[in-house]
């Protein structure tokens, strides 16, 4: 799953405009960069999600007159994160906003602290691809779900970059055969004997999940293979059809099982990053980025949390920085209107990328359909279909050799 920016809207985008919110009861003031339309929101969920972190990371922390070394290595990461958040309100006081050069600088110098206090733990990473890999926060990133565990796998540079950053990367498309009744999550009444709770156990990644539903079956194998095969693609599809914006009803119990309370991680849904916090057990907040909530009047400057309840979304609430909800009837029924306006802005994108992954999903169908039938009235097709990956299950293969990838998941 690849997701990349329109190099138009990356150079559009070199300056980020800058918010300081205060939140918590502790009353934190904390800057943060705000995204336009086309975004590079893996960036700026990176950058959001190391200063809000950082906050409670501080405001925990044991003071030790005698520090070891693990004390010493702590205060030396508070303080390259500290210096980003002292740049931040500068550049806020100065011109609210900042440039995309003095950003990645930053950040370069924060991982090079990184590098230092994690030690061994990062000692088989090149720190010049690293640091080359830096502005890819900006131009996009690959990322690979694994349906199974709510995480990516550990290879992927998305992950390690995240990771460096001492920054959990999470998301919610998440599989559960025995969670509930609800569509999103239950297996498909296929009558079949075939376990979609085997399929995903085999495949995991979306990625391995793309390759299986495009794969064509050899003409030589066994009927009842082909068939199991077959069925296995239609359930699958059948689950994706009805788990389009990449989140499920047991992706955000996992979530609230395996994440602490005052917890932040980045988030990833819609092919977005974002930055996620627990605050408490089933009490989950997003931070809200979208410059056009800074620039509305009145009260809604004020807005700095989603509620993340359900997978709809059609329940959630906006939230002051201090957790207040921002009802939108405390003034007049034009903001009650505007309010409302926001709402139906924020459910309507959620839609238009879901329709947009369906289509991309369709079209790779339509290619792959278009492409069996051509090889079925080509008669010197063998050495083709030597090269298809062998499905779950099918004996007597050749050698598996990734296919392309077949969607591009892009960042709207």
């Amino acid at each position: 799953m690849s997701q990349f920016n329109n190099p138009e809207d990356a150079e559009s985008s070199n300056i980020f405009q800058i918010k300081v919110i205060t939140w918590s009861e502790y009353e934190h003031q904390t800057p943060i960069l705000l995204q336009d339309l086309n975004g590079p929101c893996p960036l700026i969920a990176l950058v959001n999600t190391l200063l809000l972190k950082n906050e409670i990371d501080v405001r925990n922390e044991t003071f030790n007159p005698v520090q070891d070394e693990f004390q010493v290595n702590r205060q030396r990461k508070f303080g390259g994160i500290n210096n980003l958040k002292l740049l931040l309100l500068r550049d806020h006081s100065n011109t609210g906003s900042i440039e995309l050069s003095r950003l990645l600088s930053q950040l370069g110098d924060i991982l090079l602290v990184m590098l230092e206090v994690q030690g061994n733990k990062v000692s088989n990473y090149d720190l010049d691809n690293l640091l080359k890999s830096l502005p890819l926060l900006h131009t996009g990133l690959s990322v690979n779900p694994n349906l199974i565990d709510g995480k990516f796998p550990p290879e992927d540079l998305s992950t390690t970059l995240f990771d460096l950053f001492d920054l959990k990367l999470r998301h919610g498309w998440y599989f559960c055969p025995s969670f509930g009744s609800s569509s999103n999550s239950t297996e498909p009444d296929v009558g079949s004997g075939v376990s979609l709770e085997g399929i995903f156990r085999e495949l995991q990644t979306f990625d391995e999940i793309q390759d299986f539903l495009l794969y064509e079956p050899r003409n030589d194998i066994q009927a009842d293979v082909r068939i199991e095969i077959q069925e296995k693609q239609r359930m699958m599809k059948v689950w994706l059809d009805n788990n389009p914006t990449q989140l499920t009803d047991a992706g955000i119990k996992h979530l609230n099982k395996t994440l602490q309370p005052e917890e932040f991680i980045v988030f990833f849904r819609n092919n977005h990053f974002s930055t996620l916090y627990k605050k408490d057990e089933n009490d989950f907040y997003s931070l809200l980025t979208d410059a056009s909530f800074d620039r509305s009047d009145k009260s809604y400057k004020n807005i700095v949390w989603q509620s993340f309840i359900s997978v709809s979304g059609k329940d959630d609430l906006f939230f002051t920085g201090g957790f207040a909800p921002v009802l939108g009837d405390d003034e007049s029924n034009g903001n009650d209107d505007d309010y409302m306006l926001i709402k139906q802005l924020q459910e309507e994108e959620d839609e238009a990328i879901a329709k947009q992954m369906q289509q991309r999903y369709n079209k790779d169908e339509t290619k792959r359909k278009d492409s069996a039938s051509t090889k079925k009235s080509d008669k010197n097709t063998a050495n083709k279909k030597e090269k298809n990956s062998p499905p779950l299950n099918e004996s007597n293969s050749s050698s598996k050799t990734k296919s392309k990838k077949k969607s591009t998941c892009i960042i709207v």
